[in-house]
């Protein structure tokens, strides 16, 4: 009777501990799942914004605006393009210097700072091509965003201008967020 005993008892914190490790293994690998989801959603949010920057940058009026030198006539139109594209903070335009020429925030104090210390604009110039900065905070209202920064060309492809998007990291923390992850998943973005 011992024998059966410890023989049942054996069995059963066997199956105890099977059953035990196969539901561990299916919360976490449904909470990869979702890790996985969230990441996928977070890269085709940005490469969607990416996306609206850059066929801003190749509008017909804000070329002609840049290669004519009046630039900062342009700062309705950003206005609008931020009320538009709501993940963005802000919208910039600098001149090949890293100088704000103008912002979509009317009567921005930016206007005519230099910003050629940020990332974006060393990697724009160094590369001659579209750069994703760090993330960072915004100078005009120290709101926390990734700056998308795409070259405005002449007619012979040479960088006249830059234009500048501010992607609002809150804006993609608050989308994540509400994506809809199971009970007992908690979403969390870290900045490393």
């Amino acid at each position: 009777i011992l024998v059966t005993l410890l023989s049942g008892g054996i069995v059963g914190m066997v199956m105890i501990k099977n059953s035990r490790d196969y539901l561990r293994q299916q919360a976490l690998q449904s909470n990869l799942n979702q890790a996985n989801l969230a990441s996928a959603y977070a890269s085709n949010y940005i490469k969607a914004i990416e996306a609206h920057i850059t066929v801003f940058a190749t509008r017909p009026d804000v070329r002609q605006a840049v290669l004519n030198g009046t630039a900062q006539q342009l700062q309705p139109t950003l206005a609008e393009f931020v009320q538009i594209q709501t993940p963005l903070n802000g919208v910039g335009i600098y001149d090949t210097n890293g100088i704000q020429l103008t912002f979509s925030l009317a009567g921005s104090t930016t206007i005519g700072q230099s910003f050629s210390d940020r990332d974006w604009y060393q990697g724009l110039m160094a590369a001659d091509k579209p750069y994703l900065g760090l993330p960072t905070l915004a100078k005009s209202n120290n709101v926390p965003v990734e700056t998308f920064a795409v070259p405005i060309l002449d007619d012979q492809g040479q960088i006249r201008a830059i234009l500048t998007g501010g992607i609002s990291l809150q804006s993609l923390s608050d989308a994540l967020v509400n994506i809809g992850f199971s009970s007992g998943t908690m979403a969390s973005m870290i900045d490393t």
